[in-house]
């Protein structure tokens, strides 16, 4: 079977420009993204430089007090707990409410306390509630801390951003 050379370099244009008309969403923002996309969804966030914290002993706390970077409001901080011995973790916001931990589980699971034994952990803890349009509450973090470990903690603060370049 021999193709004609008009004929298949039609079918090349032809099937470039439906290519064309396919990929075309995949280069910009949408006029109008549907309800189902994630573009421009709010918030997003950049993350600032990790600090790290050691801990020992029983009925500790440690504060982590970065608010802003670069005139973005704190929102957020990703904590990699390492824990040697038997320790319970709470977190605490400016005005002394209980902040959950987000654990990083299939189900993204919230807890209010730690409960820790021997054992590495990486978890979140939202200082605003995450929702479309809710506005930050940046303020320092307190995380305390009863019982006989340690604790090793590298916090890496997440700023918020929103309809910016990052």
């Amino acid at each position: 079977m021999a193709f004609d050379d008009a004929g298949s370099e039609r079918r090349m244009r032809v099937l470039a420009v439906v290519a064309i008309f396919l990929l075309a969403g995949c280069a910009g923002a949408p006029d109008e993204p549907d309800e189902e996309s994630l573009w421009g969804t709010c918030p997003q966030w950049v993350y600032g430089a990790p600090q790290a914290f050691n801990a020992t002993g029983a009925d500790l706390c440690i504060d982590l007090n970065v608010t802003e970077q670069d005139g973005r409001p704190l929102d957020l901080y990703t904590l990699e707990l390492h824990v040697t011995g038997d320790l319970r973790v709470r977190a605490y916001d400016a005005d002394g409410g209980r902040l959950p931990f987000r654990v990083y589980t299939p189900d993204h699971d919230a807890r209010p306390t730690l409960d820790l034994h021997d054992e590495v952990l990486e978890v979140e803890v939202y200082l605003t509630p995450v929702a479309h349009g809710s506005a930050p509450a940046p303020g320092p973090l307190r995380l305390a801390l009863e019982g006989d470990g340690g604790l090793n903690v590298t916090a890496l603060p997440g700023f918020r951003v929103c309809g910016e370049p990052v």
